[in-house]
């Protein structure tokens, strides 16, 4: 293993890199992807203080009851019923 780095850097002192011939390209424009994750800096003591601030016994049930409170809001909102 020692003797292929000893080797790879041996061409890499040797050879230099041709900047003349390359291209620049531009990236297309990023495609918007249907979910994203989300990156939070928060510690769990955190979570658990804002989960017992909002009154609820665990994220996935506060985050459940926002998506139904807003299920039942747009639903109102659009005259359907379920």
């Amino acid at each position: 293993m020692p003797d292929k780095f000893a080797k790879a850097m041996g061409l890499a002192e040797v050879s230099r890199a041709n900047i003349e011939e390359t291209h620049i390209v531009s990236r297309n424009a990023p495609e918007e992807l249907r979910s994203r994750k989300v990156h939070t800096y928060l510690k769990p003591s955190e979570y658990d203080a804002f989960v017992r601030h909002i009154g609820r016994e665990t994220l996935s049930n506060a985050l459940r009851d926002l998506v139904l409170d807003f299920n039942h809001r747009q639903n109102q909102r659009d005259g359907s019923t379920s």
